[in-house]
């Protein structure tokens, strides 16, 4: 974390998103300086309308390792190919793309899994990540 941290000094600012009910890891971070803004509650069910955002989010495939990979380390600066490998056997990874390119993951939508985005515009598009999903033969952009 100080490595992060220290990463990005010049940065207008560092986002860190933390579920409310782990107070342990909560208090670790509030020890290093960030501060909670908003809640942040994982809501399940299914949209009454598509979303108005121009990405496709779809299951992550062995092929999107390495562009996930490189994305890792142009935002965060750090190798995280073999948690993304093992999130790739393990649970139910997920890509967002636009343009065909992918612009957010995120290994699992847990605790156990870490999320990735390129912007910010990106970040807002990772709740769409927890919707139910179509089948892979049946994929549209939402």
């Amino acid at each position: 974390m100080k490595a992060l941290l220290d990463r990005g000094k010049d940065a207008r600012g560092i986002r860190l998103v933390q579920e409310s009910f782990n107070m342990a890891s909560l208090s670790l971070y509030a020890s290093v300086g960030f501060d909670v803004k908003e809640p942040f509650a994982l809501m399940e069910g299914k949209f009454h309308s598509p979303p108005q955002y121009g990405f496709e989010v779809r299951p992550m495939a062995i092929e999107d390792v390495g562009e996930c990979a490189d994305l890792c380390e142009k935002v965060c600066g750090c190798d995280r190919t073999s948690e993304i490998e093992y999130a790739l056997n393990n649970y139910s990874p997920l890509v967002a793309c636009q343009q065909g390119r992918i612009v957010a993951y995120t290994c699992a939508v847990s605790a156990l899994g870490h999320s990735v985005a390129e912007t910010e515009a990106d970040i807002d598009i990772k709740h769409l990540m927890k919707r139910p999903l179509i089948s892979p033969s049946d994929r549209s952009p939402i």
